[in-house]
């Protein structure tokens, strides 16, 4: 894949605020025309699915990469079992208006009604009968993951990873490297922390989820990670003409067996500076700096606190 920034759909659900179907339009189409590939989304998504079935309609297949989900309705009813998988692909094709998605992916790991084996097995399925292309997980822990890539079916895993995440999950990056498994990140950003506007006193606005499942909004942790942006990222972006979010991205990308990380957006100059990153390719200098900023973050944390970092933002996030 040649742009290695996605388009992640979970803003057009309104979950960060309002973001009507013009705008979404809007948001789709610059992406592409910017030479953007990869557009995820889910069922659970609330109708974002439909939204984007008539957005991509007039648009030939072969200009985008299209991922969604599996293992998690709408609901919140989990189900792995062999029909299930089927049906869930074929209403996500329905709604979508496509003959096929190029990545499938388990959003949820274990589903309580159905083994891995028979998850993976209708997936297989799918993909026979060319419905899916590809086939990935997400949330998977490394015994989780070896399960379901026992027959080296899995191609893609999606977990959590970030420049302040990174000790969560090494091992299942380390499995993905040496198995030439691909990475898709998701929360590089941080839900938005790591952009521009953690620059500035940031109110969340009425509706925001992260209200409700982000504490780190209203805690001691978001000073912090404040001081930190601004003292050592700010004046590397500033040297570079470049966004917070554009050096946080091109940290994640220029990580080993990274694919693409999806971000997401509410209004087009959200996913024109996300693009930004692109400018920044072989910029291996900058991630060197990154790194150098990370390891003071984790040095500061220690001697402040007598934490680790994931430990000091857990307490935070709550679920980290």
């Amino acid at each position: 894949m040649k742009n290695r920034i996605g388009l992640g759909t979970f803003p057009f659900s309104n979950v960060f605020g309002q973001t009507n179907d013009a705008e979404a339009k809007a948001i789709v189409h610059r992406f592409l025309d910017q030479g953007g590939e990869y557009i995820q989304t889910a069922p659970y998504y609330n109708d974002v699915e439909a939204l984007l079935g008539k957005i991509l309609k007039n648009i030939p297949r072969e200009r985008y990469f299209l991922t969604s989900l599996c293992v998690k309705d709408k609901n919140s009813i989990l189900s792995g079992k062999r029909d299930s998988i089927f049906i869930q692909c074929d209403e996500s094709l329905s709604r979508l208006g496509v003959d096929y998605l190029d990545l499938y992916l388990t959003s949820t790991p274990e589903a309580k009604d159905a083994p891995f084996t028979e998850t993976i097995a209708a997936m297989v399925e799918l993909q026979k009968q060319g419905k899916i292309r590809e086939i990935g997980v997400c949330n998977v822990t490394l015994e989780q993951l070896k399960v379901y890539n026992v027959h080296n079916t899995v191609k893609y895993v999606q977990n959590r990873f970030s420049i302040l995440d990174q000790e969560q999950d090494r091992d299942v990056r380390e499995y993905c490297i040496s198995n030439k498994i691909k990475l898709i990140p998701y929360n590089t950003i941080e839900w938005g922390i790591l952009t521009n506007k953690i620059l500035v006193d940031w109110v969340l606005g009425k509706g925001d989820l992260r209200k409700k499942v982000l504490p780190v909004f209203n805690q001691e942790q978001i000073g912090v990670i404040r001081s930190w942006v601004i003292k050592y990222l700010k004046p590397i972006a500033d040297r570079n003409n470049s966004t917070i979010e554009s050096l946080v991205l091109h940290w994640a990308i220029s990580q080993p067996s990274i694919f693409v990380t999806p971000v997401g957006a509410t209004k087009v100059e959200q996913i024109e500076s996300s693009l930004k990153t692109n400018d920044l390719e072989g910029r291996y200098d900058i991630t060197v700096e990154m790194n150098i900023a990370y390891e003071k973050l984790c040095s500061e944390i220690q001697s402040k606190y007598q934490m680790q970092l994931n430990d000091f933002l857990r307490n935070s996030y709550g679920k980290w």
